[in-house]
């Protein structure tokens, strides 16, 4: 299981928003699916579902011999406005001719987007440019994401974006339909499988900075000074997940508005190689006076305060770390926190560099020498956690008494808070690193893991009890999941909320070679209003 933050709006909370979620699994094969409409006319197309790619994960097959009429099916849910998020599996059994793999449409029929395979390409077919070659057989992913403010769309296939800030095809207020068919003209087969639709929720954060390079060019706002060294967007982790490449002698400045009061920066930061000193994040004032200065120093991430230098943590080459500074303006004192865990010891906030910064308004990355640092999602705003609602429950009190010290299994001590907690109450998770197994959690509560908390997944897998389909009544997954970290089943108005990083420790030679005995992070099912706070980027 990989980190993901709190902070950061989840797969899970995008799930509880759905208008559209289709996998046909539970349909029978060749029935149609509820929901769905299909049009043959005028030749021998067939539509229904189908075996494929097995009997337990099936897909809606549509399929054609000759060229005359046509095999289309469309489904409808409720109109939705603003950032929406359509998505797709689809495949196709030849590529010659013209086949429509995601036609998405609003509410009155007009187009915002259409996608087709055409030729062998997949093809945006509102001004005909070709994407991607289209390989026959072989699932793809096509996702877009369209905005019905700006009638503007986005498209990518598996995780590459092909298509930046595309007009829609039509004038359309909002989305409602999906449609594939195979025309007339055309004959073969197309699947599509785990078709989806929600409205993205507004991100509760106003940033001051949000960079997170996916784009393949440097934001605005970045300034670089280079000495013999480069600067460059490259494809680290992934084509989708883009980064910022500082080479040899360069650095890297990001301003943004002067903030006062308490102000949060947090980048993701990596070294390709432990020797030397280079700048894992700095933040300075408006006014270039060093305010928290952290460095990548002979194989350590050091914070320094003039001359001196105060070890954090051992590094490794190529290994990305979450740096997090909370800064705050009027008392000239800051907290550091490395993937989540706090820094400090005994005196966990450290005075400003320089008593001159007197607020937040750049930042610096690089490097003064050989070498590279990368960084990625940049992030400055305003902290804004408030409190947990209703009766709060810390579950480092009595009578629950967990450690909260990275080592200690707290699994019982929290799992007993949430027995506990009333209706509409939090369980409360701050100033610690929980260590736990699967922990349960029931309808009409909040799980509140604050900023200053990680809640750290346990490494020993007898801290996960397997899931028992039958008496548990939890649903069965392609067979493969059936341990999780969080878990909720049948439980309705569930939020996980405040502002820290739910870590879930995946990292384990066992786990990597057991793939499907392996616990997933957050195994959310048949509940309703179910909640993770955005507080963060989305992925």
């Amino acid at each position: 299981m990989a980190a993901v933050g709190v902070v950061a709006a989840s797969r899970a909370a995008e799930a509880a928003a759905h208008s559209l979620g289709a996998d046909f699994n539970d349909v029978a094969v060749g029935a149609l699916p509820a929901g769905w409409s299909a049009d043959t006319a005028g030749g021998d197309g067939t539509v229904g579902v189908a075996a494929v790619p097995d009997p337990v994960d099936r897909s809606l097959r549509l399929t054609k011999t000759t060229t005359a009429g046509t095999a289309l099916a469309t489904t409808r849910f409720a109109a939705l406005t603003g950032e929406v998020r359509v998505e797709a599996r689809v495949r196709v059994d030849q590529t010659a001719g013209w086949y429509n793999m995601l036609y998405i449409a609003g509410s009155d029929w007009r187009a915002a987007a259409s996608v087709a395979v055409r030729s062998g390409q997949f093809n945006y077919v509102a001004t005909g440019q070709n994407l991607l070659p289209a390989v026959a057989g072989r699932w793809y992913t096509l996702r877009a994401v369209l905005r019905t403010d700006t009638q503007r769309v986005d498209l990518h296939i598996d995780g590459q974006r092909v298509l930046a800030g595309a007009a829609f095809r039509e004038t359309s207020a909002d989305i409602a339909r999906v449609t594939v068919a195979v025309d007339t003209g055309n004959t073969g087969t197309v699947y599509v499988d785990s078709v989806t639709a929600h409205q993205v929720p507004a991100p509760s954060v106003d940033y001051v900075v949000l960079d997170q390079f996916n784009d393949g060019a440097l934001p605005a706002g970045y300034a670089i000074t280079a000495t013999g060294g480069t600067a460059s967007v490259v494809p680290t982790p992934s084509d989708a997940d883009q980064s910022l490449s500082l080479a040899r002698t360069v650095t890297a400045f990001r301003d943004f508005p002067a903030q006062s009061g308490t102000v949060i920066v947090q980048a993701n930061v990596r070294t390709d190689e432990t020797v030397g000193t280079k700048v894992a994040l700095y933040a300075y004032s408006s006014g270039t006076k060093p305010a928290a200065t952290i460095q990548f120093d002979g194989g350590w991430l050091r914070y320094f305060d003039g001359t001196n230098g105060h070890q954090l943590t051992p590094v490794t080459a190529a290994e990305w770390y979450t740096l997090r500074l909370v800064l705050d303006v009027a008392s000239q004192e800051f907290e550091i926190y490395i993937d989540g865990r706090k820094f400090g010891g005994a005196a966990p906030r450290w005075g400003f560099r320089d008593p001159d910064a007197t607020d937040v308004g750049r930042l610096r990355f690089g490097t003064d020498g050989a070498g590279t640092v990368r960084v990625d999602n940049v992030m400055v705003y305003r902290n804004p956690v408030v409190a947990p609602p209703g009766a709060a429950l810390d579950v480092r009190a009595a009578p629950y008494s967990a450690a909260g010290d990275g080592a200690t299994n707290d699994t019982a001590a929290i799992q007993r808070a949430i027995d506990d907690a009333p209706a509409g109450g939090s369980v409360v998770l701050a100033g610690g690193v929980f260590r736990t197994g699967t922990i349960r959690l029931k309808s009409d509560m909040t799980l509140w893991v604050n900023h200053d908390a990680v809640l750290l997944g346990s490494q020993d897998l007898a801290d996960y009890p397997q899931f028992s389909h039958g008496a548990d009544g939890t649903p069965r997954v392609g067979g493969i999941i059936t341990r999780a970290l969080i878990l909720t089943n049948g439980a309705d108005r569930v939020r996980i909320d405040g502002g820290g990083t739910i870590d879930g420790n995946g990292d384990t030679p066992a786990w990597n070679s057991d793939l499907p005995g392996r616990p997933v992070l957050l195994f959310l099912t048949n509940g309703a209003d179910v909640l993770i706070m955005s507080r963060g980027p989305r992925p």
